[in-house]
């Protein structure tokens, strides 16, 4: 349950509001109650002035989703992507959203169902990025909405990458072990690509080179002076007490090596970054390696971002990396 609400320069608001979420296999559910007199006296206003707004992305961007419901339970979901440089808002008219609205003079309850199908990024381990909006900008009065996540403009469109993290509900296995991710993020078996596969990100601030060759070996180079950082995009979700198991297969050498790391946000963040040394090795071989997380600055978090670092004049051919997390 959420209700520590921000105007939307982050000031605290005392909205008399709660906001529940859950999930199942099916749908993403949502219930917005709010015991006030404002929604039923301004139900007359049109659409988009009065209601809950929702915004649902995979990343910080302009490719997002928006679902809007009104006090009298009108709703509406559209879908803005950029392509081939060019934004696009559209309407998506088959989605199948269930809305129980109930308004009443003192209160108003909605309750939403939503299509895991119809939210970006909304498979069993995954994280996806989302904002809530009270709205409220009424014809005879200021406007005055209220924000899950404040976005410090008056265009929520500016605001879209001040999101919260949402972890949907974790895989579980047989027995007592629960399964998190157990994922490929890079296979020898993969068609070669001229850039980065599989969602890898470079740190601009620390770059390093790299190649795919024909045989499937993704290379990765140091430059001559400092260390090199390439991550996955993807979020694992993550836990105290759980247990990352690494299975990397290729070739480490140079003085000082290489290392996998798990960041705790976008990009490197040194003080909230776990590393894990890859054993240095002239021939290729498949190390696999265990870390339990520990209650610290570094893992506190519900999710991480694996990935490498390269050390200067220091080169890793990968062929294989593999990723479990369990408990």
């Amino acid at each position: 349950k959420f209700t520590d609400w921000k105007l939307a320069f982050g000031e605290a608001y005392d909205s008399k509001a709660e906001l529940s979420m859950l999930f199942d296999s099916k749908y993403l559910y949502l219930q917005f109650v709010e015991d006030s007199d404002i929604p039923f006296k301004n139900k007359n206003e049109d659409f988009w002035r009065n209601g809950l707004e929702i915004f649902f992305a995979d990343e910080p961007g302009l490719d997002y989703r928006q679902l809007f419901v009104d006090v009298n339970g009108q709703c509406e979901f559209y879908s803005n992507e950029v392509v081939e440089g060019v934004e696009r808002f559209n309407q998506i008219k088959d989605a199948i959203v269930n809305v129980k609205n109930d308004l009443k003079p003192e209160k108003w309850t909605v309750k939403i169902a939503v299509p895991r199908a119809n939210v970006t990024a909304m498979d069993n381990g995954k994280v996806f990025r989302c904002n809530i909006i009270r709205s409220r900008f009424f014809a005879d009065g200021p406007a005055n909405p209220y924000y899950m996540c404040p976005i410090f403009s008056r265009n929520h469109k500016e605001g879209l990458d001040r999101m919260a993290l949402i972890n949907t509900p974790y895989a579980t296995a047989a027995g007592n072990e629960r399964v998190l991710e157990d994922i490929a993020i890079f296979e020898k078996h993969q068609k070669p690509y001229k850039d980065l596969p599989l969602n890898w990100e470079m740190n601009k601030d620390y770059p390093l080179k790299y190649d795919i060759t024909n045989e499937g070996h993704f290379i990765l180079k140091g430059t001559s002076k400092k260390l090199g950082f390439l991550h996955n995009k993807e979020y694992f979700p993550i836990g105290i007490g759980e247990k990352v198991e690494f299975e990397i297969t290729g070739s480490c050498v140079g003085n000082a090596g290489c290392a996998l790391f798990m960041s705790n946000g976008p990009g490197m963040k040194f003080m909230g970054t776990t590393f894990i040394t890859i054993h240095p090795t002239d021939s290729p071989e498949t190390q696999r390696i265990v870390v339990k997380v520990p209650n610290s600055r570094a893992t506190s978090v519900t999710h991480v971002r694996i990935g490498l670092q390269i050390a200067p004049q220091a080169t890793l051919d990968l062929t294989s990396l593999k990723v479990k997390i369990v408990k």
